[in-house]
């Protein structure tokens, strides 16, 4: 019998829903440069580094976006190197929204979820991780050199 595995299925599902809010933020900001799909003014980008919203779109398509739909999908695959995708991701996600949100203020709910989802997909991948290293020395537990060095 099969056992489910909670942990990386849970963090995909999570993934999955960041990157697409992240894909639909992003989108709005690259379609619509100036901010007036969400209300925006350009006296929100005077005390920023960008002329524009199309920056921080393309970030948030593309890294954030994007970023977190490949890592939830090594998370669903049981990729060994999901653990550290996702926690990149979601350290990305969270130094890149308040950065966002320093620059631009508050001004959509989008922002709280990315928040909360960057603090959940940093400790998720810890977890992952340690899992996946946990598994990493089960298998070199009882093994010696001559099993996986052929010259030794």
């Amino acid at each position: 019998m099969k056992k489910f595995k909670f942990l990386p299925h849970g963090t995909a599902a999570l993934l999955a829903l960041a990157g697409l809010g992240a894909v639909i933020f992003g989108t709005a900001f690259i379609f619509k440069p100036d901010g007036s799909w969400f209300g925006l003014g350009a006296e929100l980008l005077a005390d920023s580094p960008f002329e524009s919203f199309l920056v921080p779109g393309n970030i948030y398509f593309f890294i954030a976006g994007m970023g977190s739909l490949f890592a939830g999908f090594a998370c669903f695959t049981g990729h060994r190197f999901s653990g550290t995708l996702t926690l990149c991701t979601g350290l990305f996600l969270l130094f890149w929204t308040l950065l966002f949100t320093a620059w631009f203020g508050w001004f959509s709910f989008l922002q709280s979820f990315f928040l909360l989802a960057g603090i959940a997909e940093f400790f998720l991948g810890f977890l992952i991780g340690c899992q996946q290293w946990e598994n990493f020395n089960d298998y070199f537990k009882n093994r010696s050199p001559k099993d996986y060095i052929p010259w030794f």
